[in-house]
């Protein structure tokens, strides 16, 4: 069992798992390989974004600042890298299911409250949640991913007047910077 975990790009889900003692784990599977972490799921993305400079409460204030009020928002690892995951718990206690939504390939409905998750990798993961509400938060993964992408890379445009700005001065002897108007300055 490891220890301590980043979510990377290859990393296509994360669930929740209980030791004998009620101790949440996490069954991790990133590329070919599956592992189990000492950490919930949450601890583990709050650990990721710690490390690129956030957390997953900011992570969460911004993506609804982005999508609205929304009930398990998705949230963004690194929009530049495309790592968005999204909750897909379902109506069972005490479970956490965090999926990268670049890693879905498609889904497979089983009955009216079961799906089957198929990921990258030929991964599959049977969950509790009627297909249409996978799609919803699909989507919203997507439409997140879309709008930071936009935002990152639309060019700002600046418009000013020439001579408008502050004009700071030092004088010699001074350890200050002064405000003045006048174009020249000793």
């Amino acid at each position: 069992m490891k220890r301590e975990y980043i979510i990377n790009k290859e990393t296509i889900s994360l669930i929740s798992e209980f030791d004998n003692f009620g101790k949440e784990n996490t069954r991790a599977i990133e590329g070919k390989n599956m592992f189990l972490v000492n950490k919930s799921p949450e601890k583990i993305i709050n650990d990721t974004l710690n490390y690129l400079g956030s957390s997953l409460e900011g992570a969460i204030i911004g993506s609804k600042s982005i999508l609205g009020n929304i009930y398990r928002v998705p949230i963004s690892i690194s929009a530049k890298q495309g790592i968005t995951w999204f909750p897909c718990n379902s109506c069972k206690p005490k479970e956490s299911i965090w999926l990268a939504h670049s890693h879905i390939e498609n889904l497979e409905k089983l009955n009216s409250i079961e799906t089957i998750v198929h990921m990258s990798h030929g991964h599959s993961l049977k969950i509790s949640m009627r297909k249409k509400q996978i799609e919803d938060r699909m989507g919203r993964a997507a439409l997140l991913q879309t709008k930071l992408v936009e935002r990152s890379t639309k060019k700002m445009l600046f418009l000013y007047e020439k001579g408008s700005g502050i004009k700071l001065y030092k004088r010699k002897g001074e350890i200050n910077f002064s405000v003045n108007d006048k174009e020249k300055v000793d």
